[in-house]
């Protein structure tokens, strides 16, 4: 294989890695496209056609146009600086391509290759960034070995026989051995969460209905939009749940006719525990009284966004092993828990809810005051709320019974239409009669507030898709919802869910469905273990280990004492008497090792081998004694200057003789670089040469 031709390919693989490693995570199909081709095209044309080189002058042209169009991309494209800077260092390498180059061009266009991984490694937190990772690390360790051989050449050509299976093969295994460390060390060095690029790179999900107001039909924005908001694996109990499952995000109190707000703006800030254990439920209210829980342990990994709301399912009792960015955790007066800042990157946090109410508050007529705020409502919302409710007296019968009203009396539908001169829940309940969730909770916590009875809008996620290759839900947006939160005063919060069930799993039936949910539940390891990796799971992983080391010493320990027990005698005579022959064994076997090693190491002349480069260092001494008088007489040979070249620049001196030093450096070449043995006559030879060169003034 041309020695050659395999160093360029390898150079433009691994540029092409790197930018199509950029492109992929900036999530542009055309950016990839655009520069496979161009890379395609400039290798074609210049390493395999040789047609095509480009001066100075058109380089400097080409780089001010690439400098105009990263302004533009910065203004009006990416409108991010990074990313307007890595594109024009794409611009910047292909030039350097299409020029000669020598080895601080190859040099530069490593650098570029290697920005473009790190900066795609700030963008995707996606597994598909593994592939690019790995076979960029391929690619550069063939690629840097390769050139440098190519450095070492000094200008010779290099024989095809460098480049065999051999070759890539140790490459591979390079390769294999790096990335084993590099696991290592990412188990055991602390985390530290930075995050300095994320905002800027990062474009996290619009996602409408999560703010401290909602217009109606902001979570109608998001019902077809299939991108993934979080993934939520079950710790306690083990698999799916056959009740239908509410994510609880954001509350909301009041309702001016078309939004909702919330009418106090006011959070507290929530303390862990000695175990590092947030306590959610009860903490905005003091006034709580303890019931008996089933509680459901949720690990949630929570994708970046536009929104400061941390989710879990419906009763959150408390939130643990959060990730390193999480550092404060609030929550309000509807029990809503957010964070001071939106997440612009990923996170990762447990989550305790429990199945039944787990504090009952005891809230005043003042503090309920809020939740029975109306706005101006027409008669007939009100002459509907008595109808549906007839003369059922008890509370919370009345919100089961205005519950089945709306579910079974009115359909579900995305398309919503409006009748001009109505407010939207009035169109809803008497004319349109279709909607979805928002306006299903609108108008039962409307209804319910008619009725005295104290209610709040929630907005979450419902449900979500079962991975049984992962054994998590995975929730999109188009899963968000929105329920109703009733309070009564033996109960406390109570959820309903007035809107009729709807939705079917994204990924389908077959062989595509079955594969796309194997695909994710790598993501979701993905991100579980590396990209969420933290101190907390260090810790786990720690302690898991040191019980399994517990575990196979108690393990040995009943093997041997159930050898004991079956052999008795025997048994308890070897293990008193082992210690004794132990540490004999041990050496005679360590002995034999060492015999079998130098047996092997004489019979293929490992030892000479070895003492190889020692002994040709030995016999070039003389070409750096010449070096030495030389340097002493005012002729310094320089580091990247080679001996050839060295002889060159002292030719043109009057006062030394060219031919003895180029006799010297001729002999220097055959030890070095051939290989070969002096002559007696010549090592005389060269110290006649050494000892005139001393005597020149």
């Amino acid at each position: 294989m041309n020695f050659y031709k395999t160093f360029a390919f390898s150079s433009y693989l691994m540029a092409l890695v790197g930018i199509i490693s950029l492109t992929t995570a900036e999530g542009s199909l055309y950016l990839v496209i655009l520069s496979s081709i161009a890379i395609s095209i400039t290798y074609y044309l210049v390493e395999l056609k040789k047609r095509v080189s480009i001066g100075k002058t058109f380089s400097i042209i080409f780089a001010l146009g690439g400098i105009f169009f990263s302004v533009f991309d910065f203004l009006v494209i990416s409108k991010s600086f990074v990313l307007s800077l890595s594109h024009l260092l794409c611009i910047i390498q292909i030039i350097k391509f299409f020029q000669k180059k020598e080895d601080r061009d190859y040099w530069q266009i490593y650098l570029i290759s290697f920005i473009h991984l790190v900066v795609a490694s700030a963008l995707t937190t996606d597994i598909s960034f593994s592939i690019f990772f790995i076979t960029y690390l391929i690619a550069s360790i063939w690629t840097l070995t390769l050139f440098h051989l190519k450095r070492e050449a000094a200008g010779k050509v290099l024989g095809n026989e460098i480049i065999n299976k051999f070759f890539f093969t140790n490459t591979v295994i390079v390769t294999l051995v790096t990335l084993i460390f590099t696991i290592a060390i990412f188990l055991v060095l602390p985390r530290i969460g930075i995050g300095f690029f994320k905002k800027s790179l990062k474009r996290e999900k619009l996602l409408t209905g999560f703010a401290e107001e909602t217009v109606l039909g902001d979570i109608g924005l998001i019902l077809k939009n299939p991108d993934i908001v979080m993934r939520v694996e079950l710790l306690i109990p083990k698999g799916p749940i056959a009740n239908k499952l509410l994510w609880r995000g954001i509350a909301f109190d009041y309702y001016t006719g078309k939004k909702w707000k919330q009418s106090i703006y006011q959070k507290k800030l929530l303390t862990s525990d000695a175990r590092g254990v947030i306590s959610v439920k009860g903490s905005y209210s003091d006034s709580v009284k303890p019931q008996k829980e089933n509680l459901i342990l949720q690990r949630i990994i929570l994708q970046e966004m536009n929104s400061n709301v941390l989710f879990g399912l419906d009763h959150i009792r408390s939130i643990s092993n959060l990730s390193s960015g999480l550092k404060r955790i609030y929550v309000d007066y509807t029990n809503s828990i957010s964070t001071t800042w939106p997440h612009f990157q990923m996170i990762m946090y447990d989550v305790a809810s429990s199945t039944e109410s787990e504090f009952i508050e005891i809230l005043s007529e003042k503090e309920l005051k809020p939740y029975l705020q109306l706005p101006k409502t027409p008669i007939r919302i009100k002459n509907l709320a008595m109808k549906i409710i007839g003369d059922e007296n008890d509370p919370f019968q009345k919100a089961i019974k205005l519950e089945r009203y709306l579910k079974f009396n009115y359909g579900y539908t995305l398309n919503l239409k409006r009748t001009p001169g109505t407010e939207p829940i009035e169109d809803f309940l008497f004319f349109q009669k279709k909607g979805h969730c928002e306006y299903f909770a609108s108008s039962m916590v409307l209804i319910l507030r008619i009725l005295g009875i104290p209610s709040i809008y929630v907005n979450g996620f419902s449900g979500g898709e079962w991975n049984e290759f992962g054994a998590y839900y995975l929730i999109r947006q188009k899963d968000a919802h929105s329920w109703v939160e009733a309070y009564f005063p033996d109960r406390g919060w109570v959820s309903f869910d007035p809107t009729p069930s709807t939705g079917n799993s994204l990924f389908g039936e077959g062989i595509w469905g079955t594969l796309s949910l194997y695909m994710d539940s790598l993501q979701m390891k993905w991100d579980s273990y590396l990209i969420n990796y933290n101190f907390e799971d260090q810790k786990r992983v720690a302690f898991k280990m040191q019980r399994q080391i517990k575990t196979l010493q108690s393990t040995t320990e009943n093997v041997l004492i159930k050898l004991r027990n079956s052999f008795s005698i025997l048994a308890q005579v070897f293990i008193k008497k082992i210690k004794y022959f132990l540490m004999p064994l041990t050496i005679i076997l360590i002995l034999f090792i060492a015999f079998l090693i130098i047996i092997k190491a004489r019979k293929e002349n490992i030892f000479k081998n070895l003492l190889k480069p020692l002994k040709e260092k030995t016999k070039i001494i003389f070409y750096n004694d010449m070096l030495k008088i030389l340097s002493d007489k005012g002729f310094k040979k320089k580091p990247e200057t080679t001996p050839l070249e060295f002889v060159s620049i002292i030719r043109g001196d009057k006062g030394i003789d060219f031919n003895q030093i180029f006799l010297v450096t001729e002999k220097f070449y055959k030890i070095r670089y051939g290989h070969k043995e002096l002559l007696k006559s010549e090592e005389t030879l060269i110290q006649q040469v050494l000892k005139k060169l001393r005597g020149l003034k």
